[in-house]
Order: C-alpha cells, then sequence, then structure tokens
C-alpha cells in the first residue's frame, strides 16, 4: 500500500508539471437569444469535471499553499451564487470555469509562453487568488467586465502566478465575459506584469485557444483575409493552437444567426461550428509539439438565461443545469458530472461539497 501511494504520488506530479501541450479551446458569440461561450477541454490524458455550487454570503478562502510566494490569501464574502467546474483527475480540483447568476463567467486555459515569465511575477501584498479559485473568486464578486476592471486595474487583488497549482507552475491565462458581450483576455507578460486585452464578442477576443501570446496570434491572423471565402482553402488543419484560433475566426467571421431563430437552432450552429474548427478528436496528433491532447468534455451555456449544457466526449452523453435555480442551495454543493452523464442522467443531482485543498 506504501508502494502504491508513493507511485501514485510520482505519477501525479509527473502530471502535474509543465507539458508541452497547447490544449483547450473557447468561443463567445452574441446571438439573437442572448450572448453564448462554448469550450473544451482537452489533454494527453481523461479528464474530469465536478459542477461545484457556491451560495452568495458565504466566507470563501483561496487554496493557498504551503510556503507560499505571496503573504496576503484572499479571502472574501460571495457576492453572487455561482457555479464552478473543478477538475478532479490531473489538475487538483482547480476551477477550469465558472459562471455566476448575473451571467459574468470565467475561463482558464494553457498558455505555455507565458510559464518563463513566472518567476518574474511580484507580490504587491493585495489579496493574492490561487490559480485553482481564479474563476470562481471572480465569478463570486463581480456582475460584469467592467466593474472586475475596474477593481483589477486598481490593484484590488492579485493572482498567485508562481504558486502555480499545488505548487506546480503552468503557463496559463484567462478571460472574462459577461451577458453584454464584453470580454477581456489577462495574460502574463515577459517583465512579469499582467497584460490586459479589452475587447467585446465582435472583436477577436471572441475566440481563445493556446500559445502564443495574443499580440501574436495577431501578428499570424493578419496574414489571412478573414472576410474572403478562399481563405478557407490556405487555413491548416492541424489541432495547434495557432490553427484553432484562426478556424474560429474565420468561421465565426462568416457565421450568422436568423433573428427568428430558435434556441436550439442557434444552439446547435454553435456546436457545429465549435466542433468543426476547435474540436480535437482522439488519435491526432499536433506536429508541433508531437502530442496528442483530445477533446474531453465540453461546455456550452448561455449568459442570460443560465442554462449550462456540460458534454462528457468520451460517451457522448450530455447534462444540463440551470444556474438560476441554484440559489436554492445555501451551502456549498457538489456533482460529478462525468459519473452523472455515464448514468444517463439529464439534470444534475447535488450533493454536500467536500473541499479539496
Amino acid at each position: 500500500m506504501h508502494l502504491k501511494k508513493i507511485y501514485f504520488c510520482l505519477v501525479l506530479g509527473l502530471l502535474l508539471q509543465p507539458q508541452e501541450t497547447q490544449a483547450c479551446s473557447r468561443i463567445t458569440f452574441e446571438t439573437p437569444k442572448g450572448v453564448y461561450t462554448i469550450r473544451s477541454l482537452d489533454w494527453q490524458d481523461k479528464l474530469g469535471g465536478i459542477a461545484v455550487i457556491h451560495p452568495k454570503n458565504i466566507e470563501r478562502r483561496t487554496r493557498s499553499i504551503k510556503n507560499s510566494h505571496y503573504q496576503t490569501p484572499a479571502t472574501w464574502k460571495t457576492k453572487y451564487t455561482t457555479l464552478a467546474i473543478e477538475e478532479p483527475n490531473l489538475f487538483g480540483y482547480a476551477n477550469s470555469e465558472a459562471i455566476n447568476i448575473e451571467g459574468l463567467s470565467v475561463s482558464v486555459l494553457y498558455l505555455e509562453d507565458s510559464f518563463p515569465f513566472i518567476k518574474k511575477h511580484q507580490d504587491t501584498q493585495k489579496p493574492a487568488i490561487n490559480f485553482k479559485d481564479i474563476p470562481s473568486f471572480i465569478a463570486e464578486n463581480f456582475k460584469t467586465v467592467d466593474e472586475f476592471l475596474q477593481a483589477y486595474e486598481k490593484g484590488e487583488f492579485i493572482e498567485a502566478w508562481q504558486d502555480g497549482i499545488n505548487g506546480y507552475q503552468h503557463g496559463l491565462h484567462y478571460s472574462v465575459q459577461d451577458k453584454y458581450g464584453k470580454i477581456t483576455l489577462i495574460q502574463l507578460g515577459e517583465n512579469g506584469k499582467t497584460v490586459i486585452h479589452k475587447g467585446t464578442a465582435k472583436s477577436d477576443l471572441r475566440v481563445m485557444t493556446n500559445s502564443p501570446l495574443q499580440e501574436e496570434h495577431r501578428k499570424y491572423i493578419a496574414k489571412f483575409d478573414l472576410k474572403s471565402p478562399q481563405t478557407n482553402t490556405k487555413i491548416p488543419n492541424s489541432i495547434s493552437s495557432q490553427a484553432r484560433m484562426l478556424r474560429g475566426l474565420y468561421h465565426t467571421e462568416r457565421l450568422s444567426f436568423p433573428p427568428n431563430a430558435t434556441q436550439k437552432q442557434i444552439e446547435g450552429k454553435i456546436q457545429a461550428l465549435f466542433d468543426a474548427g476547435n474540436l480535437v478528436p482522439q488519435g491526432i496528433i499536433d506536429e508541433e509539439s508531437g502530442n496528442c491532447y483530445p477533446t474531453w468534455t465540453e461546455y456550452m451555456y448561455n449568459h442570460n438565461t443560465g442554462i449550462f449544457k456540460f458534454r462528457n466526449m468520451e460517451t457522448f452523453t450530455e447534462i444540463s443545469i440551470n444556474i438560476k435555480e441554484l440559489e436554492k442551495y445555501k451551502k456549498p454543493m457538489q456533482a460529478n458530472l462525468i459519473e452523472q452523464t455515464n448514468q444517463g442522467l439529464e439534470k444534475v443531482h447535488f450533493t454536500p461539497y467536500i473541499e479539496h485543498q
């Protein structure tokens, strides 16, 4: 038993260390039925998904590590009921996504190119949020992108970049999007300071993938005429981050919705567009990294209605949550979405939350 435990810890340590992976995509759309976001979780190894409800008016503390590089771990009282998705298999129950009852959401994706800059990030002694909690912290405290930016640009809190996830540093970036179609993208720059990109669901921030940094993506995208049908013949079909970014921008540039489109018709178009350009099939190798990192799960949600759909791509099963109905919970709750989709459930069954440090 002791040897098994040592082996497990060694494997977990290897998995949590930075890998040459360009995984995950996120696209945000404006539609006649409100703002939608769809995203994937892609990795070499199988990923999970735990839905966690944090009700409003509860006391929270970030999951700081021992020997943290930051003096002041963040504590807060939740303002908005929030649904977060934790990844239990490889990333120590870190949040990958969160959306609150007011329609503000946060998406964390890999960004390997920012990894060398982490060691330059400095503690300001303001409340520091561990990256396991970034999405839930923001969604539990802010109603709109503008409100988030007002606090962020004043330096009221910082990300604990150097602490990583369970003590292992990862190149990451995150975006914040709201029901009004506003988006901001936060990346770590060469000097160890964050770079803020501001836009909307009509700007290039509507699509988010991985490396390189946003400005380098823009230089690459500028080589293509996104409005020309002929560009379709020039777009690479690889699963690389740059190719997924280009396909996502090209496809969304040409997407339109009839004013009288139903919600199901809109969601069908969004799903088809995303899967055609950004989903990563199993067995496909990234020629740049030599790795295969298939899509294990997808989330699609409407910022205005609060309908959240989780899709298990291994078994092609789906389950939904109405975020507007979550205010009935007064204590944190959780649900294993992989288990429940595999059981064939259509609506999520929640049980009391067990916090994992």
